[in-house]
């Protein structure tokens, strides 16, 4: 049943998301073919039409960027304390499954995002340029592997694990604000942003803390001590972020689940 799910919000959301996304690659496809047009022409023209382009560039970047993950939850809001879960949760599919549906269709959704965003601006740099491009990520990778004394595979795993973590934390964090603005009787999407507001200074502040702690940690195993033992710690240091991303998605995904399952009010 969570297949019949996954396939339903796809068709939902395909369209609206597609096509959002595809018009930034295509604008960007026009951007890089349009480039020797706008070299060869008159420098006020190319002046007026480069601004332009770079403008409606900067709104779909960014519109793209944000639209997907606003689209995404005002659908998982509507599916599930709207009018609209009349229909959901009167079918034969468990609380968790509803879920599981609606962050894995978003999962997916987020990472097609990335990946239209990173091959616009490949598009804009043009091929000449991609080999620099794909250069920054080897070296990243490569001076963080001789600085730990770790395998390239590792650091690029570790990341990508991070990554689909952080992710899943962002998405979680979403259905937790929206399952708080459910409790309330009126204003449910102002409750809603009001909790993501806050929830995100608190998020933020906990990072900073964590942030301080650790590089004055590692700072101190720097000096004076053999460098091997500052891997072990900056290991530490990611299995405890990892640890906490962790907890936090366990503790948004529980609590979503027992608002949509325990206290469900779609009035």
């Amino acid at each position: 049943m969570l297949g019949k799910l996954l396939k339903y919000d796809w068709k939902y959301s395909w369209r609206l998301l597609g096509l959002l996304n595809g018009a930034l690659l295509v604008f960007s496809l026009l951007g890089q073919l349009g480039s020797p047009v706008l070299w060869h022409g008159s420098r006020m023209l190319s002046g007026i039409l480069t601004v332009l382009y770079a403008f409606i560039y900067v709104l779909l970047f960014s519109g793209s960027l944000i639209a997907t993950q606003i689209i995404l939850v005002v659908r998982y809001y509507r599916n599930f304390y709207t009018d609209e879960g009349y229909l959901l949760h009167t079918l034969p599919v468990t609380t968790s499954e509803k879920i599981w549906a609606k962050f894995i269709n978003h999962l997916i959704w987020t990472f097609i995002n990335i990946l239209c965003l990173m091959f616009s601006v490949l598009c804009l740099l043009g091929p000449a340029q991609w080999e620099n491009f794909f250069s920054l990520f080897s070296q990243f990778f490569s001076s963080i592997s001789l600085g730990l004394n770790v395998p390239v595979p590792v650091v690029v795993l570790a990341a990508l694990a991070a990554m689909l973590l952080s992710l899943a934390f962002m998405i979680y964090s979403l259905y937790f604000c929206v399952s708080i603005g459910s409790l309330f009787p009126s204003h449910r999407v102002l409750a809603s942003i009001i909790t993501y507001v806050l929830l995100y200074c608190v998020i933020q502040l906990g990072a900073f803390i964590y942030l301080i702690g650790t590089v004055t940690t590692i700072d101190r195993r720097m000096h004076g001590i053999q460098p091997a033992s500052v891997a072990v710690t900056v290991g530490l240091v990611y299995t405890g972020a990892m640890l906490l991303l962790l907890a936090g998605n366990a503790a948004f995904y529980g609590f979503s689940y027992f608002i949509a399952h325990k206290k469900l009010n779609l009035d």
